[in-house]
């Protein structure tokens, strides 16, 4: 398979480092009246961090389910990363929790933190001793990401890992509180409790809907589309997100999603998700939004939080961008991770 450059990875991570260094951030454009397509650049220095705008419309109408016969509307604007959040990138996050005093060195408090887990609200959001989790933390205040694994996606992280990521980037990138998507997180967190305020230009978690639009969407390109919609078009709910056929087509298939598949089966006997991008790119310029690592959504479904897009371990079975699961939010699995979203200014 092709591999292509990381940028959304080092980027974020300059970002990160800059935000610890308390350099300054700065937004290049707004989002009003642009283009699907366009990124968003916050400059550091002489380097940018990239989300792509999704939808730029008020009102648009997208299929679902795995035949096609049903159909959902958005009414945000949006931004999606271009992928999926890596262990660098994990670690720099928690590293500046650290530092800003987010933590307990007390494992027992609600936020405690020792070698083998990180919490918050009495909630594990890294399982820190997993073998299978590459972000370390040494015991005495340093996180890092483990060499070789930097830029794979960050797994062995819970759904309240993945909101306390998105409020914590958020405040490094503000300097404030006051973009917070995700409030009313107390010291006995439960994840029914949380507040979403959709309207906030934090970072936040994208919604199923979000996600499956994203998946789905291909612009003017009719391959393999559902044939009731144009301008845009969207992938059939068969088929990986960007695949020119069904998931029954290995060749198709594999050229878009890092997922377990026979004869050859080149992940077959690894213990680690694949390295970020490595596929093909769907029609808005995202990555692995099939395949790789499952990715949180915020949303509920009684007990459980919902997850996407299948992952480096499971089949095509679970990769169709209108198949979607659901897994409890304090869950955390080597097959598990999570993308950015942020709603548009």
């Amino acid at each position: 398979m092709k591999k292509f450059t990381f940028v959304f990875i080092t980027v974020l991570a300059a970002l990160i480092l800059a935000a610890c260094s308390g350099a300054g951030l700065d937004a290049v454009g707004e989002s009003g009246g642009l283009d699907i397509g366009y990124t968003e650049e916050l400059t550091v220095g002489s380097e940018t961090y990239k989300m792509i705008y999704v939808n730029n419309s008020a009102s648009i109408t997208f299929p679902t389910l795995s035949n096609d016969s049903g159909s959902s509307t958005l009414t945000t604007k949006f931004f999606m990363g271009e992928t999926e959040v890596s262990n660098v990138v994990m670690s720099l996050v928690m590293q500046w929790a650290y530092d800003n005093s987010r933590f307990s060195s007390t494992v027992g408090d609600p936020n405690g933190l020792d070698a083998t887990t990180a919490k918050h609200g009495a909630q594990q959001l890294l399982d820190l001793d997993d073998p299978n989790c590459r972000v370390d933390y040494d015991g005495s205040g340093s996180f890092s990401a483990e060499t070789g694994y930097e830029n794979h996606p960050v797994t062995n992280v819970t759904w309240y890992g993945a909101v306390m990521f998105c409020n914590w980037l958020t405040e490094m990138r503000d300097g404030n509180t006051d973009s917070l998507v995700y409030t009313n997180i107390d010291t006995t967190w439960i994840d029914d409790e949380t507040t979403e305020t959709v309207t906030k230009t934090g970072f936040r978690l994208p919604s199923n809907d979000e996600w499956e639009y994203s998946a789905r969407y291909r612009g003017d390109d009719a391959t393999n589309t559902v044939d009731t919609y144009s301008d845009p078009y969207f992938t059939k709910g068969n088929s990986a997100s960007g695949a020119t056929a069904s998931t029954s087509d290995a060749a198709a298939t594999q050229a878009v999603a890092v997922y377990d598949y026979e004869d050859p089966d080149p992940y077959a006997d690894e213990q680690e998700v694949k390295s970020l991008g490595i596929s093909s790119a769907n029609s808005l310029g995202l990555y692995d939004m099939s395949g790789n690592v499952w990715e949180w959504c915020f949303d509920a479904n009684g007990a459980y939080r919902a997850k996407r897009g299948g992952s480096w371990n499971w089949s095509e079975t679970y990769l169709p961008v209108a198949f979607g699961s659901n897994e409890l939010p304090n869950g955390d699995f080597d097959y598990m991770g999570f993308r950015l979203c942020r709603t548009a200014d």
